[in-house]
């Protein structure tokens, strides 16, 4: 009964012209939206002290190849509320200015704006082109995000093309892939894919030229995983 209903499901999508994508992404902005005003008041304070110093590593390995010129030059990809601004300020990693912002959810980005005003906050599907003006970037961070997105591999590589030659592409959740992978198994809709591994990075840096995986992250459930939480960082050599 379960299998028939999914593949009338498949055969009403395809109909109607709607993808898994899109059906994906609209759940995606009822939930965040839904909460925006709520995790705009937390910020990160809700992180504990080790994920936060995981956050920060992350933050390091996004920032330290941004050189210093004006504009903005650092992607947040599922920025939220803007969070992740806050702790490049707090840290001292990058000025605001220097930082985009993007999120599937309207208010999320509202709220981000409202929050951080010197920074740049676009609503819309990273597979669109609403950031198109505002690149190369030196830096596309997902942090936190990346398992949201409705296909991680395509973002990933869509992210490379964002970025100019010596830029990097960061990936990061401290809580870890082990995490991830306990959210997609009890809510798919909202998180159809865990975080990639090694071996998928490694897969993706070979479709481009001069792109390399630098840091590796731990294999979901490993010690290092639970110690560190995840973080990939690719890097396209100059």
């Amino acid at each position: 009964m379960e299998k028939r209903r999914e593949r009338r499901l498949i055969e009403i999508n395809e109909e109607s012209g709607v993808t898994d994508s899109d059906i994906h992404n609209a759940f995606q902005r009822l939930t965040w939206d839904a909460s925006a005003e709520a995790r705009g008041f937390r910020g990160a304070a809700d992180l504990p002290a080790d994920m936060s110093a995981r956050l920060g590593r992350a933050l390091s390995f996004a920032t330290d190849k941004v050189p210093p010129t004006a504009g903005p030059r650092l992607l947040d990809v599922g920025c939220g509320t803007g969070a992740t601004v806050g702790e490049l300020v707090r840290r001292r990693l990058l000025d605001p200015s220097r930082v985009v912002g993007l999120d599937l959810a309207p208010d999320m980005a509202a709220v981000a704006a409202r929050l951080h005003p010197r920074s740049e906050f676009v609503a819309g599907d990273f597979a669109g082109g609403e950031v198109e003006g505002y690149g190369p970037f030196a830096s596309v961070l997902f942090c936190m995000s990346l398992h949201d997105l409705p296909e991680p591999g395509a973002a990933l590589a869509r992210a490379v093309g964002l970025c100019e030659r010596g830029g990097r592409v960061v990936v990061t959740h401290p809580r870890g892939a082990s995490h991830v992978l306990m959210q997609h198994r009890k809510n798919p809709i909202m998180v159809r894919n865990p975080l990639p591994t090694a071996s998928q990075l490694e897969e993706i840096c070979s479709r481009f030229e001069g792109v390399e995986l630098i840091h590796a992250p731990a294999a979901a459930g490993s010690p290092k995983d639970v110690a560190e939480g995840y973080l990939a960082v690719l890097e396209l050599k100059e």
